[in-house]
């Protein structure tokens, strides 16, 4: 009798073994971030996320949540944000080249975006966020050529603040889809696996009440830091 503990002790150990060799691996091979032109990001400047965003709905275990950044220049005018991410689906086991992307919902009102491959091969995805112009397009859709691309995306906004006036961006990267908005997918049909893509942005004054989400990472002043030179990622 003494047996049937560690008969079922084995057991729940070659469960959990196996539920967690069978679970999905995202990785965030790339990211950046476009502020009035100013670039930054892992491949730009070396910076890591917790030195541009605010990470704490994030989980860099996973590399699922949502990642804030707080704009606040102190002077009135028209800002852009753009966020870009490079992610791979299951990459040891499938390669990254297997992917496909698309596109659902409505954008709001200053909100671009784009799916492209990051320009290893052929996609322009990069330059359009790096210019601060994305084209609304999805350039790797589910009957590409056929789904061998390299998928990445990127959201923009372009808004208007006052002086006063403090703008909140998230990205979000979830394997449950977005009930209202646009996002934008990534699907691997070899690990039959899904990421959603979403951003949101709010908008606040100086003397109503805060945002009720994290406070990002970084302040900016009205002088925004020199271009940093653009450094295109390959893969090995």
């Amino acid at each position: 009798m003494k047996k049937i503990p560690i008969v079922l002790m084995a057991l729940l150990v070659l469960a959990l073994g196996a539920a967690t060799a069978s679970a999905t691996n995202y990785t965030l091979f790339e990211w950046a971030l476009n502020v009035n032109g100013t670039l930054y990001g892992n491949y730009e400047d070396g910076s890591s996320l917790a030195d541009v965003f605010d990470v704490s709905l994030f989980n860099e275990g996973t590399n699922l949540g949502t990642l804030y950044f707080e704009f606040s220049p102190g002077v009135a005018g028209t800002y852009s944000i753009l966020g870009f991410f490079d992610y791979e689906i299951d990459e040891a086991l499938n390669t990254f080249f297997n992917e496909a992307g698309n596109v659902a919902g409505v954008a709001s009102i200053g909100q671009s975006w784009e799916v492209d491959e990051p320009g290893y091969i052929f996609g322009d995805i990069y330059d359009n966020f790096a210019l601060g112009s994305l084209d609304n397009t999805n350039a790797v859709p589910e009957d590409g050529f056929p789904n061998t691309e390299d998928v990445s995306v990127a959201f923009g906004w372009d808004f208007n603040l006052a002086a006063d006036e403090t703008a909140t961006v998230g990205f979000t990267v979830s394997e449950t889809a977005p009930t209202d908005g646009l996002f934008l997918i990534q699907h691997d049909p070899d690990s039959d696996a899904t990421l959603y893509f979403s951003s949101t942005l709010e908008v606040e004054g100086g003397g109503e009440p805060e945002v009720p989400i994290p406070a990002a990472g970084i302040l900016f002043g009205s002088g925004l830091m020199a271009l940093i030179g653009l450094r295109r990622k390959f893969h090995s």
